[in-house]
């Protein structure tokens, strides 16, 4: 029956096939080379794989011409113009930074979730905890015994997965993942292009590098503000924790700080937070409070957990905090002073 399986299966096969589904659920595309009763030769983008005819679930067959005109667009940086050069080793730092930036993201979102884990961990084991305590109440003296050893052992675990939880939580307060150079070094490829003469964008690979910097800038949204200018500073409406206030956009200021009579309207309390002392503009100190701010949004641009200082006094009449870097560093910031806009951009 095997025989007879794989020359219906040879049969079927066309020269002109290029998506070949295989029985572990993988798929690959491919134009088919050469052949026997066992295997398949395939050319891939990459050069070429031989599979054994058993493996193959199916086969979708195309025209061939389809296949390796795709495999020509996705090897286009390999024939560019010789004037283009920039471009294309623009292209390459964009994809190193934007790597990058995606493997911290990784990284950063597998620390969340073992930190999740540890605990669900330690809840199923206070669970247990307390499942243990009722039952030493009525059991005999050899039953405690076994139940005091079960309860240690729980006891410790907790503790270890307390130990690492309180780890994990100190990295995740200190991480800070920017998406900023990314934005900006593709915005900075995206107006290079844009700014090239219309018979250098009708060039292919100008066509092709331009198809793939607007699929990268699908995935970055962008919020427009308007702000006002007022003795040259940048004077914005924000929103904390829900509560609409007026804020000066300091690009200088480590962190948002709000006034305290502002912190109290929207509902943070500065017990929560810790004493800190903080550098004023005019080279005195003051006290102050270190807090979290559950929600900073401006436009539409909203964020959580935002680290903020809470001071005795605001700003300035009329202004109850400024919009520091513990906001606007999450973001590719733009002012645009001639327009009165701010731009936030950041990768969805």
């Amino acid at each position: 029956m095997k025989k007879i399986y794989s020359i219906i299966l040879i049969f079927v096969l066309s020269l002109s096939s290029d998506t070949i589904f295989l029985k572990n659920g993988r798929k690959f595309e491919g134009i088919e080379l050469e052949r026997d009763s066992l295997k398949i030769k395939f050319q891939i983008n990459i050069g070429s794989t031989t599979v054994n005819i058993d493996d193959i679930d199916s086969i979708s067959k195309s025209n061939d011409n389809n296949l390796i005109n795709k495999w020509n667009k996705s090897n286009f940086l390999d024939n560019y113009p010789k004037k283009f050069k920039y471009l294309r080793d623009e292209y390459f730092q964009l994809q190193k930074i934007k790597d990058q930036y995606d493997k911290d993201v990784s990284d950063f979102n597998q620390i969340v979730t073992r930190k999740k884990t540890l605990e669900r961990e330690i809840e199923n084991s206070v669970y247990d905890v307390e499942k243990l305590k009722k039952q030493y109440e009525t059991a005999e003296y050899f039953q405690r015994l076994n139940i005091d050893k079960k309860l240690n052992d729980l006891y410790k675990k907790i503790n270890l997965h307390q130990n690492e939880l309180s780890r994990i939580e100190f990295v995740i307060n200190k991480t800070f993942i920017s998406d900023a150079s990314y934005i900006d070094k593709l915005m900075s490829l995206d107006f290079k292009i844009t700014a090239l003469s219309e018979n250098d964008r009708q060039i292919q690979f100008i066509k092709l590098l331009s198809d793939q910097i607007d699929k990268l800038m699908e995935n970055v949204s962008i919020s427009e503000i308007k702000c006002e200018i007022k003795n040259n500073q940048v004077l914005v409406n924000v929103s904390v924790n829900g509560i609409m206030m007026k804020f000066i956009v300091d690009t200088g200021a480590s962190q948002v700080v709000i006034s305290e009579k502002a912190a109290i309207k929207a509902g943070v309390k500065k017990e929560k937070g810790s004493s800190v002392r903080i550098s004023l503009a005019d080279g005195s100190t003051a006290d102050a409070f270190l807090v979290n701010l559950d929600e900073v949004t401006l436009g539409t641009a909203s964020e959580q957990n935002v680290t903020g200082i809470i001071t005795k006094n605001s700003p300035g009449s009329g202004i109850d905090g400024l919009l520091g870097y513990s906001y606007l560093g999450r973001f590719h910031v733009n002012i645009d002073n001639y327009k009165k806009i701010i731009r936030l951009s950041k990768v969805r």
